[in-house]
């Protein structure tokens, strides 16, 4: 459900995606022969491969509840995106409420959504700016607009910083890296994962331990006698409250 973005644009960042294209040059029709074809031979899968999207620029959470019925009545219901949480409605507001108890329920109506239907629901969710002005960008659950209802509803809370909110002219190449910080998983650990992400083509993909260190020495040269080796990803922190996770150690307990 892309309540801010249409049904094209979500569209060619997929393509872009699956492709391997430049998002820009495709959304200018500047491609070679060869990307064309590419995309050419993509649009065979299309119909069979890609998610069901819809735009409404107003939707309420029993809408999306409506349209899951709709599904499951010729596949099953996998997972539900929502981008993003805080433009939902739902048809029990009222004029007076404040904020938290609208997201309250929506938060609630997506967690009763995902045990009806048997399937994962994955809701992005506006920050507020209180992260802007600490040393430290990566999203705490506090960050969270109406932190409490989200946090006690999801099962799962991923932050996302990417290597430019620290230094914004840091770049290793055509890639950034990312960092996605577990700040909530109710049956496994928290941690930190590192990804390289290609804003040209919309791809997120595993960063190995020379890609951070890379980033590491660009953000702060020192001179190598005086560095400090950095932890290994999957090797946990001595000290702190996050440690360095893989993608199959974050899984553990799903």
């Amino acid at each position: 459900f892309s309540i801010e973005m249409s049904n094209e644009i979500v569209m060619m960042r997929a393509a872009s995606n699956a492709a391997r294209v430049h998002l820009g040059e495709l959304m200018q029709a500047k491609l070679q022969p060869e990307e064309w074809d590419r995309l050419g031979s993509l649009g065979k899968n299309l119909s069979v491969e890609t998610p069901e999207i819809c735009e409404t620029p107003i939707i309420r959470l029993s809408d999306i509840r409506n349209h899951c019925r709709i599904v499951e009545r010729t596949k099953p219901v996998s997972v539900v995106v929502i981008d993003y949480l805080q433009l939902l409605t739902h048809e029990g507001d009222n004029k007076g409420d404040t904020e938290a108890l609208k997201v309250g329920r929506l938060a609630k109506g997506l967690a009763a959504i995902a045990k009806d239907f048997n399937c994962g629901v994955i809701a992005l969710s506006q920050l507020n700016r209180a992260s802007e002005t600490r040393n430290d960008k990566h999203p705490t659950l506090s960050d969270l607009r109406e932190s409490g209802t989200i946090e006690a509803a999801a099962d799962v809370v991923l932050g996302l910083t990417k290597s430019s909110s620290f230094t914004p002219d840091v770049k290793i190449g055509d890639y950034e890296i990312v960092d996605v910080d577990v700040l909530k998983q109710r049956n496994g650990r928290l941690g930190r994962m590192h990804f390289r992400f290609e804003g040209q083509y919309m791809t997120f993909s595993d960063c190995d331990q020379a890609d951070y260190d890379q980033l590491e020495n660009k953000r702060s040269p020192k001179p190598a006698a005086k560095k400090k080796p950095e932890p290994a990803l999957n090797e946990p922190k001595s000290e702190g409250r996050f440690a360095n996770l893989d993608v199959d150690e974050m899984m553990e307990g799903y």
